[in-house]
């Protein structure tokens, strides 16, 4: 069985929740079937390697906007790969217009004429959806964008989300729930046990830490919320790590001081692993 992946960025290089799960996810499927990774390749240039078993095509970048690559030849990429199914890593616009563009009966004209209709007229490749999240900083852009999200969604033989809550609280999933199935996220175990040297460390760390730890790991940006962990630290008596880098960095740093915090606020960037 061939299984092609679509989302905008895959680990490694990029780090983040979406892009570490898929590559623990199509690690672990590469044992049993064939499996590749279609996603942009922040320039010009397409690229393809196997990591770990798993097939990654980078194909051409022109830009970004609203946070959606623009990658004309995905569709023809995805046509190229001939998977037996395509899972789509939502949000993804360009990864759904890519699925809804890469079957040769797909004119544009028709492809307009199914997106106004909504229809759930079938594609030759099965479609498996895995909602991340939902659409919160370009929320202004969902009217534009409804028509072609429908139009996948409706050609979805599952929808994969996280929890229960997850269905029951998005706009979205609620409308197609009877599709919805939840699987939790996997975790390699493995990647939590502690060397030797790595337990000392802890040990050291925890010890030095006195009142306690409250620890962040993620990339900052506005939808994750540390704002609010930070507002809540000053109510509490311990220390915050703040493990990650993004656009959020300074003025997390700056609501840290005007909360008096600083002093037991660390922001420490990107960390190794380990």
């Amino acid at each position: 069985m061939k299984v092609t992946h679509l989302f905008k960025d895959y680990f490694p290089p990029t780090t983040g929740g979406i892009e570490q799960h898929m590559q623990l996810l199509c690690t672990g499927l590469a044992r049993s079937m064939d499996v590749a990774v279609l996603v942009p390749s922040h320039s010009v240039h397409r690229h393809r390697e196997t990591i770990n078993g798993v097939d990654v095509v980078r194909v051409p970048e022109f830009g970004r906007f609203a946070a959606v690559p623009f990658c004309p030849t995905m569709p023809f990429e995805l046509r190229r790969l001939r998977p037996d199914i395509v899972h789509l890593h939502f949000p993804n616009p360009m990864g759904d217009l890519s699925y809804l563009f890469s079957s040769r009966l797909f004119t544009a004209a028709r492809l307009l004429r199914l997106v106004v209709a909504g229809s759930a007229t079938s594609h030759p490749v099965p479609l498996i959806i895995s909602y991340h999240a939902d659409v919160i900083r370009q929320r202004r852009l969902l009217p534009l964008y409804m028509p072609i999200l429908n139009a996948v969604f409706n050609r979805a033989s599952r929808i994969i989300a996280a929890a229960e809550e997850n269905i029951a609280s998005s706009p979205v999933l609620t409308r197609y729930k009877d599709r919805c199935a939840v699987i939790p996220y996997g975790i390699d175990l493995g990647a939590f046990e502690l060397t030797d040297t790595e337990r000392i460390v802890v040990e050291q760390r925890r010890a030095a830490a006195g009142e306690g730890t409250v620890l962040f790991v993620g990339v900052l940006r506005p939808y994750k919320g540390v704002d609010v962990l930070l507002r809540a630290m000053a109510r509490v008596k311990a220390k915050l790590v703040v493990v990650g880098r993004g656009p959020n960095r300074l003025e997390l740093a700056g609501l840290a001081a005007r909360l008096g915090i600083s002093n037991r606020v660390s922001f420490l960037g990107e960390v190794s692993e380990s």
